[in-house]
């Protein structure tokens, strides 16, 4: 488990000893078909990683050939797909005519020349044309087409010694590469002026490439061997926009990494054992992605056992985030054995109180926390202590008290409440990676093992359920306008790639407007790992919730269908049904009570999965459902992008064919087909906590 946890070291010698290598690194400069993400940053942190010395060198030193050219540097590193600064085009020519080689990332470079304008970089494309892109220009030719890919493969011979690595399914959108050079034919009969293809003497090596309709359509990752007069000598790769955005981080890794040792290798700044050494390095640092499907019928939603007919009910409406974690803590421990803790979170939790009570379960209000403490206080061993310098070591101390029966208290809490410290949190770490990552070394084996939570610190709900089981709890501390540090693009992917396929991930991605990875970003990783978000952030009391007992199949009550005549229809839907904090709350309970209710079609988004972790609450909607209500599925077992699913596996199809059961039938699965039929009809799975 902590082979892949190791610092990788390059032994002295295995790589150049000077920076041969240029990263063009400008603040705010445009992408155009690139990556942020798979940006300068990101190209500069794998390739310090595996060994290789790398400058980040800025627009203004781009464009001096006293700071940038082919004696000094023998790569430059292009991370942002067609954009360049074009007061840097004559030296970049200079470099690349010296025998300076360019690693492209993105789409095609040098086509969209930018220029800084009032401190801020505008493209003018529009004004300064396309003829930048021309053979003559910078040499690195133009682009070819290649719609309706269906598939990707590594191109045959290998060159960059990349077969081992899995590739992701084919984009599915246009695919750019470089077009083959002009033929012998072609040349003679004379090249336009404005033709911008490579020249005869060029060759091109496919790297990766692409098909459609079965026939090879391009080559988006490629090798240029330039062997004409300009620019002699001189190699380009195309890591084209295949990283962008199918690709996995450390499938760009492996490609940027292989990519430029290859670059020096055939540069002369580094030997063959050298090159070996660091596309070693980078292979060390790869964590093959856990693909042992889950047996058919193997739980995915953790549920908890019965709650006791009688709860102990504390109203926490009026605490502090600090006093509600605290509270919710003590929730998760004692609802481990049986949920017996029942916490007011917002108002609508007494309404589900209420519900529960149809099932013969009620409620003795606590006066307070202290009081309920002193209740259950034999089954606590004390309090885990907060750093509130480092508020990430909320979810550190989360998930040690899931592990050590305490409850998370910052100093002033656990003083007021007369606990122990079992563990003291303050001062241990700098950042928050630093700590997740050592949770990842020192607690991973001891949670759940088919289980994930992406949480902001501040965020109290659903940590009684994250504490229960225990649940591996994360946060990225990004915003979603900025790309993902390398580093904690790094721990995000290992942490996924350690654990099955069909795994859930609790929580959810952003906080407010900018916090945190963001939606897209945080579905479309946790896709590519086949992992799926169920979005429980906000949802209160889900350690009594997913204890109730699974009803019996529901039916929806519909009217009588007649036909449609020929007139516009509308369609009233109340969305985001796969938000359970939402649906608890706001979006359906609130909406539920309305008096209008049943007096016009509305239909209703519900997670299916809200099933299984809040029983008792689907089947109070729908015995109260009218004939005007209907419940439709949202998302199905969980939030994915069925395009990205499984992108990070040697056989995605198999990865989004094992999510939506559509596994291929050998003789053992034709035996099994009756009992994964009663799994899918009973839809539900218990999965007790330790």
């Amino acid at each position: 488990m902590r082979r892949w946890l190791a610092i990788v070291l390059v032994c002295a010698g295995s790589a150049p000893q000077a920076a041969t290598v240029a990263v063009f690194t400008e603040p705010d400069f445009p992408f155009y078909i690139a990556s942020p993400d798979y940006g300068p940053e990101f190209a500069a942190a794998c390739l310090r990683q595996a060994g290789i010395e790398c400058d980040e060198v800025a627009a203004a030193a781009l464009a001096d050939p006293a700071a940038f050219n082919a004696a000094k540097y023998r790569v430059l590193v292009q991370a942002y797909g067609n954009s360049f600064p074009v007061a840097a085009a004559d030296n970049v020519r200079a470099f690349h005519a010296g025998g300076g080689c360019i690693l492209a990332l993105g789409g095609v470079p040098f086509c969209h020349p930018c220029t800084l304008e009032g401190g801020k970089w505008v493209d003018r494309i529009d004004t300064l044309g396309w003829n930048w892109i021309g053979h003559d220009r910078i040499g690195t030719g133009l682009w070819g087409d290649a719609a309706k890919v269906e598939e990707l493969a590594h191109a045959a011979g290998d060159p960059l010694g990349l077969g081992w690595l899995p590739l992701p399914p084919a984009p599915g959108l246009v695919v750019q590469f470089p077009r083959p050079p002009l033929t012998n034919a072609e040349a003679v009969a004379g090249r336009p002026a404005d033709d911008p293809r490579l020249l005869p003497e060029d060759t091109l090596t496919p790297v990766v490439s692409a098909f459609s309709g079965g026939k090879p359509a391009g080559a988006p990752v490629a090798i240029v061997h330039h062997h004409c007069p300009q620019f002699r000598g001189a190699l380009d790769i195309w890591a084209g926009c295949t990283l962008e955005p199918s690709f996995t981080r450390q499938q760009a890794e492996q490609v940027v990494v292989a990519s430029c040792a290859y670059l020096l290798r055939a540069a002369g700044a580094v030997d063959e054992e050298q090159r070996r050494r660091i596309v070693t390095a980078a292979k060390r640092r790869y964590v093959a992605p856990v693909s042992a499907l889950p047996p058919a019928g193997a739980p995915f939603i953790l549920r908890g056992p019965l709650p006791a007919k009688r709860l102990s009910v504390l109203d926490g409406t009026d605490m502090d985030a600090a006093e509600l974690t605290c509270t919710l803590s003590l929730q998760g421990i004692v609802n481990r054995r049986q949920p017996r803790i029942y916490v007011i979170g917002q108002f609508q939790d007494r309404d589900w109180i209420e519900v529960l009570g149809k099932q013969g379960i009620t409620g003795e209000e606590m006066a307070s926390l202290e009081a309920l403490l002193d209740r259950y206080r034999n089954e606590v061993a004390g309090a885990v202590i907060t750093d509130p310098a480092l508020p990430d070591t909320a979810n550190i101390a989360t998930m040690l008290a899931g592990l050590k029966h305490a409850l998370v208290a910052t100093p002033e809490l656990a003083a007021r409440l007369t606990l122990k410290p079992v563990m003291d949190l303050r001062g241990r770490w700098e950042s928050g990676l630093e700590a997740y990552e050592w949770a990842l070394r020192e607690l991973w084996p001891k949670l759940k093992p088919r289980a994930l939570a992406c949480m902001a610190p501040s965020w109290a709900a659903p940590r009684d359920y994250l504490v229960q089981f225990p649940i591996f709890t994360f946060w990225l501390d990004c915003r979603t306008d900025k790309p993902l540090s390398a580093e904690q693009g790094s721990f995000f992917e290992r942490v996924l790639a350690s654990l099955p396929p069909r795994t859930a991930v609790y929580g959810w991605w952003q906080e407010g407007d900018t916090g945190g990875i963001g939606e897209w970003r945080g579905v479309h990783v946790s896709s590519q790992y086949g992992k799926i978000t169920v979005c429980t952030v906000g949802a209160h009391n889900l350690s009594v919730h997913a204890g109730m007992p699974l009803p019996k199949p529901f039916r929806q009550l519909r009217p009588p269908a007649g036909g449609l005549d020929r007139k516009v229809y509308v369609s009233f839907l109340i969305s985001d049904g796969d938000n359970f904090g939402m649906n608890l709350y706001a979006v359906v309970e609130a909406q539920w009570r309305q008096r209008m209710r049943g007096r016009v079609p509305v239909g209703w988004g519900i997670c299916p999965t809200q099933v299984e972790l809040t029983p008792a609450l689907m089947d109070y909607w729908y015995r109260t459902a009218s004939p005007m209500d209907e419940f439709i599925a949202m998302d199905g077992l969980g939030y994915i992008y069925p395009d990205d699913y499984g992108a990070a596996f040697r056989d995605p199809g198999a990865m989004l064919d094992d999510f939506l059961l559509k596994r291929s039938r050998s003789a053992n699965q034709k035996k099994a087909q009756p009992l994964r039929r009663k799994a899918q009809q009973n839809s539900m799975t218990t999965w007790s906590p330790a």
